[in-house]
């Protein structure tokens, strides 16, 4: 994090809009990691697990529901975690973070269509791997 911090002081990131700023800092985030991995052999998996491990919101729902939003979450996150890191990323964006597809496409460096297509494939590869645990469809 000290290392985007410093790229952006270094960079005119300072005067992009916000979307656009958000988009500058998850490619600066997603190249920092790959230079990582290419150094050490580790992959992005500390961003992206760090996404996953984040504790639900609180909201003001009884016990009960709490409990089972609490349950769904967990095993979508376990499922995630067996998605490959591309899948996860994409993922990641769209549903954690609210990314649209021409902000992912402006991380990613593709077009809206592409990604839309990638979102499509990795929802089908999550909802396999829900159904392989046991979780229908509600």
């Amino acid at each position: 994090m000290q290392d985007v911090y410093l790229a952006a002081m270094r960079s005119k990131a300072g005067q992009l809009a916000p979307p656009e700023l958000r988009c500058w800092l998850f490619r600066t985030v997603i190249n920092r990691c790959h230079l990582e991995h290419r150094r050490h052999g580790i992959f992005a998996r500390a961003v992206l697990g760090w996404f996953l491990r984040r504790p639900p919101r609180a909201d003001t729902g009884n016990a009960a529901d709490h409990a089972t939003q609490s349950e769904q979450l967990s095993a979508v996150r376990q499922a995630m975690e067996r998605l490959e890191g591309p899948e996860r990323a994409i993922l990641v964006m769209r549903y954690f973070n609210e990314m649209d597809s021409r902000e992912i496409g402006k991380v990613l460096g593709t077009n809206d269509s592409t990604v839309r297509t990638r979102l499509r494939r990795a929802r089908m590869k999550l909802a396999q791997e829900l159904r392989k645990a046991g979780h229908e469809h509600q």
